[in-house]
């Protein structure tokens, strides 16, 4: 994804930090991660926090 400089997942907490050196549209970034399979929800904090779910 255009922007994106790297991607940390912990599956532990449920967290998915992205960090960029652009904007980049959270709506991108939520079909990103529903297309493996799991869910998103809103960031939680400036630096783009994602909290991934399995979905069912």
């Amino acid at each position: 994804m255009a922007g994106v400089t790297h991607v940390e997942v912990d599956l532990a907490t449920e967290l998915l930090t992205v960090d960029s050196d652009a904007p980049v549209d959270s709506a991108k970034i939520v079909t990103a991660v529903e297309e493996v399979g799991y869910e998103a929800a809103s960031p939680r904090t400036p630096r783009s926090s994602w909290a991934p779910t399995a979905s069912s």
